[in-house]
């Protein structure tokens, strides 16, 4: 269990993480935690690190781990993504919300971002406020980053830190001054 978070009543989020296998990840409570049940609908991710809810929408739910390209069952490739998800119906499904995180090309995607760590919503980016009258806008997602020796010059092919201002619509690196 890598991560827990709760809403408001009676709902929680149970996030998986396996380092090394593809693992159903996220499971839902409605019922303070008394039984779980599977919440994996349209989820790429390999395994979360961790799981928030947005204060300021309690159905918005964001995830970070880590996805990286697998089989399908049928023989297909599936490609890894940016590792970052959302939710907007209280976690019972998911879209990869990773535009702006680098990629390896694909067939065989991966993200360079490396293992999505962490994922904070800004409480006081919502729309319309404060006082807030919908969804926060803001987020902050930090993770491994890549960095590697090219010719003895140290290139950075993706930040370790990034940033959101559309509620996870687009992403861009945060981490000057971090190296």
């Amino acid at each position: 269990l890598r991560a827990v978070t709760s809403t408001l009543g009676n709902r929680g989020h149970a996030a998986i993480g396996d380092a090394f296998d593809p693992t159903f990840v996220h499971f839902i409570s409605n019922n303070n935690g008394l039984t779980w049940s599977q919440a994996n609908s349209a989820l790429g991710a390999d395994h979360f690190r961790d799981i928030t809810v947005d204060p300021n929408s309690i159905n918005t739910v964001y995830a970070g781990g880590s996805s990286r390209p697998h089989d399908d069952g049928t023989g297909s490739v599936v490609p890894g993504d940016g590792a970052i998800y959302k939710s907007i119906d209280g976690g019972a499904t998911w879209s990869t919300i990773d535009n702006g995180i680098p990629l390896t090309p694909a067939p065989f995607s991966f993200s360079l971002f490396g293992t999505v760590r962490a994922i904070t919503v800004d409480p006081f980016s919502c729309a319309g406020g404060p006082p807030c009258a919908g969804a926060s806008q803001t987020l902050y997602a930090g993770g491994s980053g890549r960095y590697r020796l090219d010719g003895g010059s140290i290139v950075k092919d993706a930040a370790n830190l990034y940033k959101s201002t559309d509620a996870g619509a687009t992403w861009v690196p945060m981490d000057n001054g971090l190296d």
